[in-house]
């Protein structure tokens, strides 16, 4: 089981987490995701086992502003 770190926008890093834990961090397309293996910080959508970590609120966030 992978343990994931998380830097977000402001470059704070926590963690680390279990996989299952992701989804209550609200993981933003914007973060980093580090965990050993990793050669470097990675975008969650460049992995594919978090991609569907991603929270829903913030994917559907771009349309929901442009269709207000």
């Amino acid at each position: 089981m992978e343990k994931i770190y998380i830097q977000k926008k402001d470059r704070v890093i926590t963690g680390p987490y279990a996989v299952e834990q992701l989804q209550q961090k609200q993981l933003q397309s914007t973060d980093k995701v580090w965990y050993e293996g990793l050669s470097e910080w990675k975008r969650p959508s460049q992995i594919d086992f978090l991609k569907r970590h991603i929270s829903s609120q913030q994917k559907s966030g771009f349309f929901s502003r442009i269709f207000r």
